[in-house]
């Protein structure tokens, strides 16, 4: 029978391992949002202001982070190849499509985040609430985004 021994790591290798392994993590996250206004699926005009309202959460509620931009989806270039770009300016982006409609009695929201160089579908999610309760729609919807959307994005922040 063969024994091994245990590997023993020091406090600084340990430090040094963890420090590699977050930078080459955070390098392959996506490092910019691009929004797009949601779709009023049943053109209801009480709900009409969700189109902005929805991706407004979006942008708010990563406000904070100053390694992820947000933006509206304006002039993107999903064509353009990272080099194309700089390597230091290299945009690694997704964009987050959506809409929303009312069944019965029931308010339903729906995205999906898309890479834009590829155009690979990386989430799709819904969300539904009752009808009249708009907290269930604004706490479930930035609930699903964090949980959907965060696990993509770069880490850069200490």
């Amino acid at each position: 029978m063969i024994r091994l021994k245990p590997i023993k790591f020091y406090q600084s290798e340990l430090l040094l391992i963890l420090s590699l392994m977050g930078i080459l993590l955070s390098e392959s996250g996506y490092n910019t949002i691009y929004l797009m206004e949601f779709e009023n699926m049943q053109n209801e005009f009480t709900n009409s202001h969700l189109t902005e309202a929805l991706p407004d959460l979006i942008k708010e509620n990563y406000k904070f982070r100053e390694d992820i931009r947000v933006e509206y989806a304006g002039d993107i270039r999903p064509y353009l190849k990272p080099t194309d770009l700089g390597e230091e300016n290299s945009i690694r982006g997704l964009i987050i499509n959506g809409r929303f409609q009312t069944i019965n009695d029931e308010f339903f929201v729906e995205f999906e985040a898309y890479d834009i160089q590829d155009w690979k579908r990386l989430v799709s999610r819904r969300i539904f609430c009752p009808v009249h309760d708009i907290i269930c729609v604004h706490d479930g919807f930035l609930m699903a985004i964090e949980k959907s959307i965060s696990p993509f994005l770069t880490n850069a922040l200490d």
